[in-house]
């Protein structure tokens, strides 16, 4: 509900017609001494205090931030953790006397068994070879 030059009725807007002074003169001396009221339903115009957060609160963001760096760790550690690709095939193919067929499918069962491709790339180059021996001989 508004006062002063802009309380007006349905009746009143339908019978008057709006002239170029309206669209002027919106009454802003009034508004800015304070002369006009509104109704309850809008919103104040002065900001809100802000309420200071209590201990409970700040304990409670304390707990989710280390839960969170928690997460991260977690994260880190398994992207760390992960075979790359990409270096166990140059090892496959860098491994002398197999054929290159022959080596891709050791590099395929690699892949698929992460478990031993990592002991197979922490192993050095003599031992990576009676690895792939043993390999070929099971599965000719």
């Amino acid at each position: 509900m508004a006062t002063c030059q802009f309380a007006k009725s349905f009746d009143d807007i339908e019978k008057e017609t709006i002239a170029e002074s309206d669209f002027i003169d919106f009454g802003f001396a009034e508004v800015s001494k304070g002369k006009c009221t509104t109704s309850s339903s809008e919103a104040p115009t002065q900001a809100r205090a802000h309420r200071k957060r209590s201990r409970d609160e700040d304990e409670g963001y304390d707990k989710l931030s280390a839960q969170i760096g928690e997460v991260a760790l977690v994260i880190k550690k398994l992207s760390d953790d992960l075979l790359d690709v990409k270096d166990l095939y140059d090892e496959v193919m860098k491994t002398k006397g197999f054929d290159e067929f022959t080596l891709a499918l050791a590099f395929d069962h690699l892949v698929e068994n992460e478990n031993v491709a990592k002991v197979f790339m922490v192993k050095g180059t003599r031992l990576r070879r009676v690895w792939l021996e043993g390999f070929f001989n099971m599965n000719a």
